[in-house]
């Protein structure tokens, strides 16, 4: 019988320390399961950035497109200003060179 007893008290402390291994094993289960979210949310947000930073490059591109467009439009106009203060001035001089011949002309009518 004393046989019996100890290889039940051997028995009992191998299933404590079954149920001991099999608590730590539940834990780690538990804790790798939380990892494993914690990677999926990762997962998610980094996706997420990724959609995000190519919009971000999508309107850069865009800006930069119209940051060119309002350049050239304004190197433009600086053109047109400097073609009509040119065609002004020519405008001028034409005027003035029609006054100098008509008064020419008028001179040497009187002159004859």
């Amino acid at each position: 019988m004393e046989d019996s007893g100890a290889i039940l008290a051997h028995i009992s402390s191998l299933k404590e320390m079954l149920d001991q291994v099999n608590e730590e094993m539940e834990a780690n289960i538990e804790i790798t399961r939380e990892i494993e979210s914690s990677i999926v949310k990762c997962e998610e947000i980094e996706a997420d950035l990724a959609t995000r930073e190519a919009d971000l490059i999508k309107t850069s591109a865009i800006l930069q497109f119209d940051t060119v467009g309002y350049v050239t439009v304004a190197a433009l106009q600086v053109q047109i200003q400097r073609s009509t203060w040119e065609n002004e001035k020519l405008l001028k001089d034409i005027s003035d060179l029609k006054t100098t011949l008509l008064s020419a002309i008028g001179t040497s009518d009187d002159g004859q």
